[in-house]
């Protein structure tokens, strides 16, 4: 699995809200936790902030949605991957999660993406690195039987994706090139 700007930036929501894309270190940051271990080449759609956009201008109320989503190759297709950011709440947010919190957060952002292209079925849940092992334990006993809920530090998650796919995608076929450490 390979992290693809290109998806991510050429996506239909993204062209439509091209003010919703935003850097990873500054879209983690802004959720609560400092980071900088991400390339500048690490762009992420804000779905809160496409859903902000949505809700005004269809004049409705915002529905919940994950924090962000990425573009992503995997061998040769390309799917769009959801994250949820929990860092802001401490031990009080991995006890108060609950299924229909995560099931309510899916399903918001996968009616904005449209299914194009198709959603990834694990849904990654960052944490701090004091609160992953209990936010492990807790995404099992939530995900039983429903889409895969996986809880990553931000290093974790970034070692997902050693590889990065490069602006010069062509006929599905990605020149990969190795993310700076």
């Amino acid at each position: 699995m390979v992290y693809c700007k290109k998806e991510t930036e050429e996506h239909s929501i993204s062209r439509t809200f091209p003010r919703s894309l935003i850097g990873m270190n500054a879209m983690i940051t802004r959720e609560g936790q400092r980071c900088n271990i991400f390339d500048n080449n690490w762009v992420v759609l804000d779905m809160d902030d496409v859903e902000t956009n949505l809700a005004r201008q269809q004049r409705r109320s915002k529905t919940s949605t994950t924090d962000f989503a990425m573009g992503i190759k995997i061998t040769n297709s390309s799917k769009m991957l959801l994250v949820e950011c929990r860092f802001r709440y401490g031990n009080e947010g991995v006890k108060r999660l609950t299924a229909g919190e995560l099931t309510a957060k899916v399903n918001g952002s996968i009616g904005i993406l449209n299914q194009v292209p198709s959603i990834h079925s694990e849904v990654y849940f960052l944490f701090s690195n004091t609160e992953i092992q209990q936010a492990r334990n807790k995404m099992v006993r939530l995900s039983a039987g429903k889409k895969t809920y996986l809880a990553k530090t931000i290093t974790e998650f970034k070692d997902c994706f050693n590889l990065i796919c490069s602006a010069e995608c062509r006929n599905n076929v990605c020149a990969y090139y190795q993310v700076a450490n």
